[in-house]
């Protein structure tokens, strides 16, 4: 996972999904319900978490 753009007025976070989660069925189930929900824990701000 790359990051590639952090948008702090509206709380998005931009990722690049890298490797085997390119071409995976599942991989925006693993950015929503893994990385969303870890990052917005981790980081109050963030709001949500988009692939690009």
């Amino acid at each position: 996972m790359e990051l590639v753009d952090w948008s702090e007025e509206i709380g998005r976070v931009e990722v690049r999904l890298m490797g085997a989660c390119e071409s995976c069925p599942i991989s925006m189930f693993t950015l929503k319900e893994g990385i969303e929900r870890r990052l917005r824990a981790a980081v109050p701000e963030v709001v949500t978490v988009d692939a690009s």
